[in-house]
């Protein structure tokens, strides 16, 4: 039975695994556990009902009790999963947008782990970062104070310039700032800001160990911030992006309902609408 039950997980894995989906692998786990179950249970098939609560209350058995409380509770989680699995609100429209970049593009960037709601989003910017074809690029959610923020893995920043890993960090924490994280972004404008992380990236690539420490320690100090944030700015629209950052910028501080702190925060740190279309 353990092999059989390692087979199961590692079928649900596949599942997933296949489209490189974690919604999907979430599916894969729970939908073959859950059969795992069934045919644990099957000589007592004819007698199975649905789990509810007033029903575990009412058993007296705690080994009975305990089984059926797994029931409920996986039956909960292939039920979210199947919502997930057959949500078409925005990935199925990324899906057919994928399709239309060119192959030899996706296949140039195997070297980076992206999150599938912004695959195409993060590939549609790296079109304008050839430079960044052999970059190691990892995307990935983080409760952060700001929309999204780029820096170098910890590890990286002993090794050699090209050898480096660098984070895209994902801010999907909607209680502080609103509409204003990446997922509730318009999907053009989630390419500039994808962008501009991609300008901190080519900015970090000018520097040895030193130079990345000092631009730690200067992020702390409000004028080297807003100098360093500028510059990539400069650097995100050297590489064809300006109207998204342009947009962007438009978004955060004249529509998104993001708090007025984080919005003056903009205005005091980056270029302005205004001073971009100048650039």
């Amino acid at each position: 039975m353990a092999i059989i039950f390692i087979c199961c997980i590692k079928s649900g894995y596949f599942i997933g695994a296949y489209k490189k989906r974690f919604d999907l692998c979430f599916f894969g786990y729970s939908y073959i556990i859950y059969t795992y179950l069934l045919i644990l249970n099957v000589s007592n098939y004819r007698n199975f009902k649905w789990a509810s609560w007033a029903k575990i209350k009412k058993e007296n058995s705690i080994t009975h009790n305990m089984r059926m409380i797994a029931k409920f509770l996986l039956r909960l989680i292939l039920f979210f999963s199947i919502l997930l699995f057959f949500d078409s609100g925005s990935f199925s429209q990324v899906q057919n947008d994928i399709n239309d970049i060119d192959s030899g593009l996706i296949q140039s960037h195997l070297n980076k782990i992206f999150i599938p709601q912004f695959k195409f989003q993060a590939l549609k910017a790296l079109c304008h970062y050839p430079e960044l074809k052999n970059t190691k690029i990892v995307f990935k959610f983080k409760k952060i104070k700001t929309t999204l923020a780029c820096r170098p893995k910890l590890i990286s920043i002993f090794l050699r310039k090209e050898k480096r890993t660098y984070l895209i960090l994902i801010n999907n924490d909607s209680s502080k700032l609103k509409n204003a994280i990446l997922p509730l972004i318009p999907e053009a404008i989630q390419i500039g800001v994808i962008g501009h992380e991609m300008g901190h990236i080519i900015d970090y690539h000018d520097k040895g160990f030193f130079r990345i420490m000092a631009t730690g320690i200067g992020y702390f100090f409000t004028g080297y911030k807003s100098r360093l944030e500028k510059k990539v700015d400069r650097i995100t629209i050297e590489h064809g992006l300006k109207q998204e950052i342009i947009a962007y910028s438009n978004y955060i501080i004249n529509t998104s309902n993001a708090p007025l702190k984080y919005k003056n925060y903009k205005r005091k740190i980056y270029y302005l609408p205004e001073d971009l279309e100048k650039l």
